[in-house]
C-alpha cells in the first residue's frame, strides 16, 4: 500500500510539471536551444543508468531526400536491466520499449519542444504492474528536470 501511494504521488508530480497534448503525449518547452537540449537530455539519461540506443535525426533524413524541416531528433533510450524484466513479464511490451523522446525546434525557431508518451499510456495496453509505471515515470522526471533548469 505504501509503494502504491508513493507511485501515485510521484507520477502525479511528474505529470503536473508537464502539459499533455491532444494526442495524449506529454510536451514541455526546453530552457535550452536545440543542441543544448539534446546534450542535457543525453547526459542526464546516461548519468541515471539509461542507455541511449539510437538518435534518429529527422532533419538529416528530410535533407537526404531534398526536403527541409526544423531540427527534429528522437532519442531511443532505456535501462536494459529494467526493460528486460518487463519484457519477460509481457513480451509484447517490446513493441514499445525502449522508450523514445522527441526533441523538435518550432518552425519559427523560437522554442524547442520535448515530447514523449506518458508511462501510463505505454504500459496500460499490456496490463503491467504499478512498479512498471513507476520505473518508466522515473525517466520522464529525469528528462523534465534536465531541461527545466538553467
Amino acid at each position: 500500500m505504501k509503494s502504491t501511494a508513493f507511485a501515485l504521488i510521484f507520477v502525479t508530480q511528474v505529470w503536473a510539471q508537464n502539459a499533455t497534448t491532444g494526442s495524449g503525449n506529454t510536451e514541455i518547452i526546453s530552457h535550452y536551444d536545440f543542441a543544448g537540449t539534446i546534450s542535457k537530455i543525453s547526459e542526464s539519461l546516461q548519468k541515471n543508468n539509461m542507455k541511449i540506443f539510437a538518435r534518429i535525426d529527422h532533419q538529416a533524413a528530410a535533407r537526404s531526400v531534398g526536403l527541409d524541416m526544423p531540427p527534429t531528433m528522437v532519442i531511443v533510450y532505456g535501462n536494459p536491466a529494467a526493460g528486460t524484466k518487463f519484457m519477460l513479464e509481457n513480451p509484447q511490451l517490446a513493441l514499445d520499449l525502449p522508450l523514445r523522446v522527441l526533441i523538435s525546434e518550432t518552425r519559427d525557431g523560437n522554442a524547442v519542444q520535448v515530447s514523449w508518451h506518458p508511462a501510463e499510456s505505454v504500459i496500460k495496453p499490456y496490463g503491467m504492474s504499478e512498479n512498471a509505471a513507476m520505473a518508466l515515470s522515473r525517466a520522464e522526471k529525469i528528462i523534465s528536470d534536465a531541461i527545466s533548469h538553467q
